[in-house]
C-alpha cells in the first residue's frame, strides 16, 4: 500500500542473488526474504523505524491504536497519515524557523527521519543551510554506533542515551 520493496531487493542483490542491472526485483523469494530476513530489517529500519505512539496524547489519525507500535506493516493507514503530516508540518515550521530541522527530540521517531534532525539516516540534511561536511560527520557518528551495536561493543540492553558518546546521547535524551 505504501512503498515498494527496492531497498530490499538491492540488498539481496548485493548479497547473493546475480541479476542484471534493474532486474533487482527478481531478487525478492520468500526463500532469499526468510534467510536474510534480520538483516533486512535492519536495512528497511530507517524508512520505517518501529516506535510507539504517545498513549497521553494520541495523534487525531484514523486507523492509529497507540497500543500498537507503528509500523508501516501493523499500522499502514496510521503511517500514512502520519507521514503526511510530517509532511505538511515541517513545510509550515521551516517556513517559519529556517536554518533549524523541523523535528527534534520529543517528536516522534518518523518525523524526525524523514523530514528532522535524523535526517543523516537517509544521507540528507537536516535542514537548509546544513553543510555537507556536518551532514557526513552525523552519518560517520551514527555508522560507528552501529559498528558498535553489530560487533557488540556497544550493549544493547540500554538505552541509547546511556551507551553512545555525547553525540549519539544527546540525539535521544532520557526524559523530553
Amino acid at each position: 500500500m505504501i512503498k515498494s520493496p527496492v531497498h530490499e531487493a538491492i540488498t539481496l542483490n548485493a548479497l547473493d542473488c546475480v541479476v542484471p542491472a534493474g532486474s533487482e526485483a527478481q531478487c525478492l523469494t520468500t526463500v532469499a526474504v526468510r534467510e536474510n530476513q534480520v538483516l533486512l530489517y535492519g536495512v528497511r529500519w530507517p524508512d520505517d523505524p518501529p516506535f510507539a505512539l504517545n498513549r497521553a496524547s494520541p495523534p487525531r489519525i484514523a486507523d492509529c491504536d497507540p497500543k500498537v507500535t507503528l509500523r508501516s506493516t501493523a499500522q499502514p493507514k496510521c503511517w500514512t497519515g502520519l507521514f503526511s503530516d510530517a509532511d505538511k508540518t515541517a513545510k509550515q515550521r521551516t517556513a517559519n524557523k529556517p536554518g533549524q530541522p523541523a523535528f527534534g527530540p520529543g517528536d516522534y521517531l518518523l518525523y524526525r527521519s524523514h523530514f528532522g534532525d535524523l535526517q543523516f539516516f537517509h544521507s540528507m540534511a537536516a535542514y537548509d543551510g546544513e553543510t555537507a561536511a556536518e551532514t557526513q560527520q552525523r552519518m560517520r557518528m551514527w555508522a560507528q554506533f552501529l559498528w558498535g551495536v553489530a560487533t557488540k561493543t556497544i550493549p544493547t540492553d540500554r538505552f541509547i542515551h546511556t551507551v553512545g558518546d555525547d553525540q549519539t546521547g544527546a540525539l535521544f535524551p532520557r526524559a523530553i
